[in-house]
């Protein structure tokens, strides 16, 4: 029960992580990806990976940056809800697998939901994908892990 509790209250902060960042706007999380994407393209630069007088690097690293943003939160989202789920033990896997991806997919379709009305800011079903990729991939290593702690493999005593 307390693990339950633990997670619970972690998935609690990464959900209110991401409505704070999905009630920014356009041009607010521009700026933070924007930060990122200047020191990535000065050292590719720097290194002589980017022409010095590029523009469009910059971009493509932007919009790159945003994307593995998403792709991370709604990992970490994944893994909370994937976390909370196992302490369910009366389910059975592919019940677990199923209810996890489904809330995560819900919460995808939420945050875009969400960001049509934050001003300058869109929704987006290939965000959808990217978030429900990261939840997906969550959702996979937490049921290998749970999997090898609970089945008898070789090594294991």
């Amino acid at each position: 029960m307390k693990k339950r509790i633990f997670w619970v209250l972690l998935l609690g902060a990464c959900l209110a992580a991401i409505f704070f960042f999905s009630s920014q706007n356009y041009y607010q999380t521009n700026n933070t990806s924007g930060k990122i994407s200047m020191v990535i393209v000065q050292i590719a630069k720097d290194v002589g990976a980017v022409p010095a007088g590029s523009s469009t690097a910059y971009q493509a690293v932007n919009v790159c940056i945003r994307k593995i943003a998403h792709f991370t939160i709604f990992f970490l989202l994944g893994v909370n809800i994937s976390m909370i789920v196992w302490t369910f033990g009366h389910l059975s896997n592919s019940k677990r697998l199923v209810i996890s991806l489904a809330a995560g997919f819900i919460c995808a379709c939420g945050d875009e939901f969400h960001q049509r009305f934050v001003m300058a800011r869109t929704s987006s079903f290939r965000d959808v994908c990217i978030d429900t990729a990261g939840v997906l991939l969550a959702v996979f290593i937490v049921r290998s892990v749970e999997h090898r702690k609970h089945s008898s493999y070789p090594g294991k005593g």
